[in-house]
């Protein structure tokens, strides 16, 4: 005969539960629905469709420039500049180059902060169209 993890008796548990289920009586509906319409089987969440926007929206196609040069110039200094002073701390390579490293990465840092706008707008929220 099969036991349940607790001990019990599958046919002890069925006669349990008939005894419970037979002590409920018959189910229905509170007094006060008893005139309501009784729901019907409607459509459900995963029913749902997407509705097709056709308002005519096109998205724009963003006009991606290239940099002007000194910005490029500036940011090939930096990166140049940090990978050689990596370069050094792991090669143990000469002193030299790891001065020149830095400095290369201090002047392409440095020119790309120069750079930066000087001026703002308060009255601007950063929103673009």
């Amino acid at each position: 005969m099969a036991r349940t993890p607790d001990g019990f008796d599958p046919e002890e548990l069925d006669a349990r539960w008939n005894d419970l289920t037979s002590r409920l009586g018959p189910l229905g509906l509170p007094p006060e629905a008893e005139g309501a319409p009784q729901p019907t089987a409607g459509p459900g969440p995963r029913d749902y469709e997407v509705v097709e926007d056709d308002s005519g929206f096109e998205e724009p196609d963003p006009a991606i420039g290239s940099p002007d040069p000194a910005t490029a110039l500036g940011w090939l200094a930096l990166g140049i500049g940090i990978l050689g002073v990596f370069v050094v701390f792991l090669t143990g390579a000469a002193t030299m180059w790891g001065v020149l490293s830095t400095v290369v990465a201090v002047g392409g840092l440095l020119s790309l902060v120069v750079r930066l706008p000087r001026h703002s707008e308060r009255n601007d929220d950063g929103a673009q169209v």
